[in-house]
């Protein structure tokens, strides 16, 4: 587990860079999930909670930002609120659509009853822990696409309901599938982890708003 943490960020340069043609999601181009959706049972109540959870955190954390706030730079070189929330959003997008369109339609593999929770723990932790950090590739920079908090929650709630109701109806043993990227030496993740990976990626991001938020020029209103 400590040579994928060593990789993690090389892996997820990599990933957003294949899983992209160039061109950003656009959200406009298909139906918008519902932002409230009344689940069944879910297969993978532990992921859902999750995601439930960094949902709710980036969107506490972004809510009642002033225009000011919300364009407010620590540095020339720092992404402000929005582009930090733009990025989330490109990248949950991504990660969503090569777990459902590559990996999870891929044949699967026999199941083996270790238990994975460390491993599991491990790359929430990992992900989450913002004292290495790195530049995201080119498809993954912000544009500026959203104008106002609400443009921008809209987004993430569609792309966040998206993914929770795959988790949460899937009858796919998650665990029976794996991934890592074309040209990285990291070992695969299965695709438990990889949605622990999704979680975790909008966590550590919610925390750099939160860093933010702490400047000491940060708009006060």
């Amino acid at each position: 587990m400590l040579r994928l943490f060593k990789v993690i960020p090389l892996l997820m340069i990599g990933l957003l860079a294949a899983c992209s043609d160039g061109e950003s999601y656009d959200s406009e181009s298909e139906t918008s999930a519902a932002t409230e959706v009344e689940m069944p049972a879910s297969h993978n109540p532990g992921l859902t909670t999750d995601l439930e959870a960094t949902r709710d955190a980036l969107i506490m954390t972004v809510t009642d930002a002033s225009a000011d706030q919300w364009t407010f730079h620590e540095s020339e070189d720092r992404w402000n609120m929005a582009e930090v929330i733009e990025h989330i959003i490109i990248a949950e997008n991504m990660f969503y659509s090569m777990l459902t369109e590559q990996v999870f339609v891929a044949e699967a593999m026999p199941v083996t009853e270790d238990d994975m929770s460390e491993a599991d723990a491990g790359i929430a932790m990992f992900i989450r822990d913002r004292s290495t950090t790195f530049e995201a590739p080119e498809p993954a920079q912000p544009k500026g696409v959203y104008a106002t908090p609400a443009e921008a929650i809209e987004a993430f709630m569609d792309a966040r309901s998206r993914t929770l109701e795959f988790v949460a109806s899937t009858d796919l043993d998650l665990r029976a599938y794996s991934a890592s990227i074309p040209g990285s030496d990291a070992p695969p993740m299965d695709g438990y982890q990889w949605f622990v990976f999704l979680s975790g990626h909008s966590a550590r991001h919610t925390a750099q708003i939160v860093q933010i938020t702490d400047d000491a020029g940060y708009p006060t209103d």
